[in-house]
């Protein structure tokens, strides 16, 4: 039992080359299972089915596993019960200070709002209507956990909304009978519902496009505009092929294999581990339903392009900041920011090393930056 405690101990502590060692950890789990605590022998069955948590917090669980054997399977505490998604966190939070973990309650409340197509979940935190609210709206594909960081830092600042984007995740069952326009009108109906009036909204990919759609129907709503490895929405931007192409996307999804769509899904939009495994626990959302993953991506890019031919100006009045990973591969998205900045002389800051993603790659870099801006339009 003890050399079994060791071993697992030793190659839990090695990090990132925890898993080569599966199968040698297999023979000795057996024994491990008639003496360790129950929790512990969970845990390490739980990391070893394909959703282990990461090495930090899976080094901690055996500690703790092992001074606290009453420890119940099913309890928030527990680090492999434990997610980023506030849906299973319920209105905690989890924080690290010095290599310790400290649960604290978190405002966020779970609301729904109704609309003719479905019903859109969304997480509030409003103290007071008239301050400044940060409105936080993840791309495509992504829900509510892509801002987890955000949501963390800034929850006790300022006011705070987060959505699952229509269709999206816990926004589900939802026809798809709408356009970026209807996402934009509902998410004004979310903050007229929570008496919003100062809205500054930050979108990433495909939230940036719905914060654009929104300064289009409600040009002097908006008190700021945060573009994370957005793009604009103006039709001057894109070529017809790049066009055409958004509107053929669906079949591709739906022909790809999964396990190819996981990879390039996370690895393709993030270069931290953080960033990359954040996104290999949002996609299992969809796993064994592609033809809805498929869906929603299509969707999603047709009626991007939709809202580009209307050929409208997409002006926005309010202060605005661009962010952009200096290793964002996503398209185009560093020659449109080049192009956005340069057109628009809207302010553009390089996340050095970021990718798509730059707020869970860089997530200090990215706070203090929506920090010293929102402080500077008080």
């Amino acid at each position: 039992m003890t050399h079994s405690i060791q071993a697992i101990w030793g190659l839990v502590k090695g990090g990132k080359n925890f898993r080569r060692f599966v199968p040698s950890l297999c023979d000795g789990l057996s024994s491990l299972k008639e003496a360790a605590p129950l929790p512990l022998w969970s845990a390490v069955r739980h990391s070893l089915s394909g959703n282990a948590p990461p090495i930090k917090k899976l080094t901690w669980l055996v500690a703790a596993a092992f001074s606290e054997p009453e420890f119940p399977p099913d309890c928030f505490c527990c680090p492999w019960r434990r997610t980023s998604s506030l849906l299973q966190r319920s209105s905690m939070w989890y924080t690290e200070t010095d290599n310790t973990e400290v649960v604290e309650e978190s405002p966020m409340k779970e609301k729904t709002c109704q609309t003719r197509c479905g019903t859109i979940h969304y997480w509030a935190s409003v103290s007071n209507p008239d301050a400044i609210t940060l409105v936080f709206l993840p791309g495509l594909t992504a829900d509510h956990r892509l801002f987890d960081k955000q949501i963390q830092y800034f929850e006790n600042r300022y006011n705070v909304i987060v959505w699952d984007a229509p269709a999206h995740a816990s926004s589900w069952p939802f026809r798809f009978d709408f356009d970026l326009f209807d996402k934009a009108k509902w998410l004004n109906d979310i903050l007229n519902c929570e008496g919003i009036t100062k809205p500054v909204i930050v979108g990433q990919s495909m939230g940036g496009y719905v914060g654009q759609a929104y300064a289009q129907l409600y040009p002097d709503k908006m008190t700021g505009f945060v573009s994370i490895d957005s793009a604009p929405l103006q039709r001057s931007y894109v070529t017809a092929v790049e066009l055409w192409l958004l509107k053929r996307m669906e079949p591709v999804y739906v022909h790809y294999p999964w396990k190819w769509l996981l990879k390039s899904g996370s690895e393709g939009v993030a270069t931290s581990d953080y960033g990359r495994n954040l996104m290999r626990e949002m996609m299992p959302t969809y796993d064994g339903n592609q033809k809805r993953y498929a869906q929603i991506a299509g969707h999603g890019f047709r009626i991007l392009a939709a809202a580009m031919e209307k050929d409208l100006p997409y002006e926005i009045k309010c202060p605005a900041l661009l962010m952009c990973g200096t290793q964002d591969h996503a398209g185009s998205c560093i020659r449109y920011n080049k192009a956005w900045h340069r057109n628009t002389k809207i302010p553009l800051t390089w996340i050095e090393g970021a990718g798509h993603n730059s707020n869970t790659d860089k997530p200090q870099q990215v706070n203090r930056l929506i920090e010293e801006f929102v402080a500077n339009i008080l």
